[in-house]
């Protein structure tokens, strides 16, 4: 178990912004994170495999949080067959990492899949999405309270794969060793955007400090 602050103080120069403020306290329990992104390679195994089965009802719950599990009203969201599932992940022939065929992208970081394909995903690799606040926990280090999953320093060529104009191109996971965080993780900062157990809101923080995260969620 651990503890740590999430979300960012108003004195970060991290130009992030009031989305992410401000800092409150978060307890998780002991989980495993994955080291990588999920790659096109990985979840090409998946797609071999799918055929539009659901997850079954509370699959892949966080032990701790109720309800986190996966919920069969959620079933007409997968794709229903492999078909529908390759058509989903190639959603964009200048952007996705997806190819029909095993080629040079599969050690790429996958894109294109929504959060229920994720979800199923995860249940299919024996595991579960992270909530937010252990994906918070992992890229600052937890009690170290790190800006960055490698420390304090802004992002440098050797760190992160990002870009002040917004895009930059996609490359294989793991290609920054300067940039894991405190216990080895890659590409917390940069490359993809990960999907949580959480759904996104921009006022989530705003209980501040009164508000603790014990093992939670925003379901």
């Amino acid at each position: 178990m651990g503890r740590g602050e999430t979300g960012c103080d108003a004195s970060d120069d991290d130009g992030l912004g009031s989305a992410w403020q401000p800092e409150h306290n978060a307890t998780v329990a002991s989980f495993y994170l994955d080291r990588f992104e999920a790659t096109v390679g990985r979840f090409r195994n998946f797609v071999d495999q799918y055929d539009g089965t659901p997850p079954a009802n509370g699959e892949a719950a966080h032990p701790l949080i109720s309800g986190s599990g996966w919920n069969s009203a959620w079933d007409g969201n997968l794709p229903v067959d492999q078909a529908a599932l390759i058509n989903n992940i190639k959603c964009d022939e200048t952007y996705q990492t997806w190819t029909d065929s095993v080629g040079t992208n599969e050690s790429y970081p996958v894109n294109c899949v929504s959060w229920y394909e994720a979800f199923a995903f995860c249940i299919w690799d024996g595991g579960r999405l992270p909530t937010g606040a252990e994906w918070e926990y992992a890229a600052a280090g937890g009690s170290d309270n790190r800006l960055f999953p490698w420390g304090q320093a802004l992002p440098g060529c050797g760190q992160a794969n990002c870009s002040e104009e917004g895009n930059s191109p996609l490359i294989a996971v793991g290609s920054y060793a300067g940039g894991q965080g405190r216990w080895g993780h890659d590409d917390l900062a940069g490359s993809m955007l990960e999907w949580t157990l959480d759904y996104y809101d921009v006022n989530r923080y705003s209980p501040g400090p009164g508000n603790p995260c014990d093992n939670c969620a925003n379901l």
